[in-house]
C-alpha cells in the first residue's frame, strides 16, 4: 500500500517472482488495504496494480498446498479471506481502478471486472482458465464479465479460455483505455 498523493492510494501486486499469483496473504492484505482506504477522508480513489511483468498470473495453488490438502483444511479460510477481498473491492465508496500493466489471469482477471474502471498497458493480456482447471468462474466473473463484455465475449472468456488482448478488451468494454507499458501510471 502506498499513499501516491492528491487523494489516491495505490496497492501494488508485488510478487514478480510468483508473477504476482494470488495466495491466503494477497487477499488478507487487499482486504486489509480496502477496509483502511474505506475509512479514510483523505483517499477519495483506490489504484490496484501491479510490479513486474505480470499483473497475476492467478491463484497461487503452489502457496496454499495440493488442492486435496485444502479441501481437508483450509479451503474454507481461504474461501473466506478471498470473499473479503472481493466485496471489499466492490463496497467500496471510493473509486476503485484496475490498472494492469501485463497479463491477468484467473482470479487476476477476475478482480479487474469488480473495479469501477480499468486501464490496461499495451501489455496487458486477459484469460480465464477455469474450465480448463475445472475450477467454476471465481469472483463473481460469471455475472461480472457478462455485464462488463456481453454475454458471448464473457462465455468465449469464462467457458472457452480465451485469451483476449488489450485491443479486444478496449472493444468489448472491459477495459477503458490502453497506454503504452511505461505511461500506464
Amino acid at each position: 500500500m502506498n499513499d501516491a498523493g492528491q487523494g489516491i492510494l495505490r496497492i501494488t501486486f508485488d510478487h514478480p517472482k510468483s508473477k504476482n499469483a494470488v495466495d491466503n496473504q494477497m487477499y488478507v492484505d487487499l482486504a486489509i488495504c480496502m477496509e483502511q482506504a474505506k475509512m479514510r477522508d483523505d483517499i477519495k480513489c483506490v489504484v490496484i496494480t501491479n510490479a513486474g511483468d505480470f499483473f497475476s498470473s492467478g491463484a497461487d495453488l503452489d502457496a496454499t498446498g495440493p488442492l486435496f490438502d485444502m479441501a481437508k483444511s483450509g479451503v474454507n479460510h481461504i474461501h473466506h479471506q478471498a470473499s473479503r477481498a472481493y466485496f471489499a473491492i466492490l463496497d467500496s465508496p471510493k473509486l476503485v481502478v484496475g490498472v494492469p500493466n501485463g497479463p491477468a489471469m484467473g482470479v487476476g482477471c477476475a478482480m479487474l471486472a469488480l473495479c469501477d474502471i480499468v486501464y490496461c498497458s499495451d501489455q496487458a493480456w486477459f484469460q480465464t482458465p477455469f474450465f480448463k482447471w475445472s475450477i467454476v468462474p471465481i469472483a463473481g466473473s460469471s455475472v461480472t464479465f457478462p455485464m462488463k463484455m456481453g454475454h458471448s465475449r464473457a462465455a468465449e472468456m469464462l467457458l472457452m479460455n480465451k485469451r483476449m488482448n488489450a485491443g479486444e478488451a478496449k472493444a468489448c468494454g472491459f477495459v477503458a483505455d490502453i497506454y503504452p507499458s511505461h505511461e500506464l501510471l
